[in-house]
């Protein structure tokens, strides 16, 4: 018989084996991880932790869009994977720059299956390069589109990034644009091709425009002829009238508008001069063509018995819209606007389209059905900025010397720039101030610049600038146009700013075909 006293030695012998074995399975049991996957859940018993550095721009890649790749990485090896942010100095913790830490939790098998899906994923993210490549001023407003339009189908349909470069500094408006693009190799050749289509397209569209330029008339007339276009009352059209025989071409000028100082440079043709205190120029583009076209049928509408019978002219209506040919010997009719009747029977006629002046019989000239007026008026009244004639009054030689420098009615393209506006005293309309540039050289040419320099002009700011008259001569006979000058314009009014200044030096960010003349 075993004394009480062995037989409590064994009984702890025995016990204590058998706690020791509880508690570790009570330990274990409560220390298991548990994931639940749908309705699936998955139980450890073995802890791994594998920490791993990120480069940031693989973070979103291992993400996912609201998480759903990470998510699935989870989901197939069975690991839980976490970002994990350091709140301490990144030195201590020795996490490299650029870099983020990733912690993967889970069984040895779970957790190795995970980083190998996570280096996968790392793997096949492209390297991202960026490139850039000059593109012509002009061309940009064909990348960017109407709103931003192209550039974001561009992008998104590449998936590349665009930047458009603005200049610093003033280097003339022949200055290539930077367009930086940034993505894989494939997607940088994407977007690439779609620009070269695009500039393929403003190319063609510049190859139509120039023989259209070459097809037209040099415009010479009968002397120097610009005049200021009357002010007219709008006439209500009574409803029961036929559409074709509307008086409606009496309402008042519908003259188009020049793109605003941010525009930066766009291209034109000086289409007439009075003096450089009063202009006419055309914006260079589609409207240039629309022109072209609606000319080619108010000719054709002109020639036809129907035009002869019941649309020429009979009666003087100051302000009423007709067809006319410039001279008598030209083969195209244009839009014009009855001034009003001369002592010997001629009808003075101002070209709405052009902003030049003529004479003209009136069996020569015919109504124009409505459909003919609604196009705006192409020929905008301008003022060049930044200089004053010297003298106080425009010199005859310093107005040929002008219109010889701007290739007045020549159809020749130079680049405008507008830089604020003034306001008719009498009208109150504004009128822009602009900038002019010869860019067909060796050397960009500033023609208010050059006026100054040939001592045709004094250089003034444009804020407090003033229309000057046409020149008179030493004899005292006047010179130019038989219309009175250009109003007085009032000081610094309605002025957009410091037009010396050139566009800032910042980077446009169009985006992933996100956010773009």
């Amino acid at each position: 018989m075993l004394s009480a006293g062995k037989m409590a030695q064994v009984a702890l012998a025995v016990a204590m084996p058998t706690t020791m074995i509880l508690l570790y399975w009570w330990y274990s049991r409560s220390s298991n991880d548990e994931e639940v996957y749908g309705r699936r859940t998955v139980v450890t018993t073995k802890q791994t932790r594998i920490e791993m550095f990120v480069p940031k721009k693989a973070v979103g890649a291992i993400i996912g869009k609201q998480g759903v790749v990470i998510k699935q990485i989870q989901k197939e090896s069975g690991a839980r994977v976490k970002f994990f942010d350091r709140d301490e100095d990144k030195e201590e913790s020795g996490e490299p720059n650029g870099q983020r830490t990733l912690v993967i939790f889970g069984t040895a098998e779970a957790a190795q299956q995970a980083e190998l899906m996570i280096h996968q994923i790392i793997a096949d993210i492209p390297e991202i390069l960026t490139e850039e490549i000059e593109v012509p001023h002009y061309a940009i407003g064909r990348l960017i589109g109407k709103g931003g339009k192209t550039i974001r189908e561009m992008c998104l349909s590449s998936g590349a990034k665009m930047e458009i470069s603005r200049l610093e500094d003033f280097k003339g408006p022949e200055e290539p644009r930077v367009v930086r693009l940034m993505g894989s190799r494939s997607q940088i050749d994407a977007i690439l091709d779609l620009i070269s289509e695009r500039l393929q397209d403003e190319e063609n569209f510049r190859n139509k425009l120039s023989a259209s330029a070459a097809n037209r008339e040099t415009r010479s007339g009968q002397g120097r002829q610009a005049k200021e276009p009357i002010a007219v009352r709008p006439v209500a059209v009574p409803v029961e009238k036929d559409l074709w025989d509307s008086l409606g071409d009496t309402a008042a000028p519908k003259q188009d508008k020049l793109p605003t100082k941010s525009s930066g440079y766009f291209e034109v043709y000086v289409s007439a001069v009075e003096s450089p205190g009063h202009l006419w120029v055309q914006t260079v583009g589609t409207k240039a063509l629309q022109l072209e076209e609606l000319q080619i049928q108010i000719t054709a509408f002109a020639g036809t018995e129907e035009a002869k019978q019941n649309y020429r002219v009979t009666d003087v209506v100051e302000g009423q819209m007709v067809a006319a040919r410039f001279e008598e010997e030209d083969s195209v009719y244009y839009r014009a606007k009855v001034l009003g009747e001369m002592p010997d029977g001629k009808i003075d006629l101002y070209f709405v389209d052009f902003g030049d002046n003529t004479y003209a019989d009136r069996r020569d000239i015919f109504r124009l059905r409505s459909d003919f007026t609604s196009f705006p008026h192409q020929a905008i009244e301008c003022q060049l900025a930044n200089v004053e004639p010297a003298g106080g009054v425009w010199s005859e030689e310093a107005i040929t010397y002008f219109e010889d420098s701007t290739y007045c009615a020549q159809w020749k393209v130079i680049y405008c720039r507008t830089v604020g506006h003034s306001s008719h005293i009498h009208s109150g309309e504004l009128t822009p101030l602009v900038q002019l540039f010869d860019t067909s050289g060796a050397k960009d040419i500033d023609i208010g610049a050059a006026l100054v320099e040939k001592g045709f002009a004094v250089a003034v700011d444009s804020t407090n600038q003033k229309a000057k008259p046409t020149g008179v001569s030493n004899d005292g006979s006047s010179h130019g146009s038989q219309a009175p000058p250009m109003p007085e314009l009032s000081n610094g009014a309605a002025s957009d700013g410091n037009q010396s200044q050139g566009p800032s030096n910042h980077m446009i960010d169009l985006g992933h075909g996100g956010s773009g003349s």
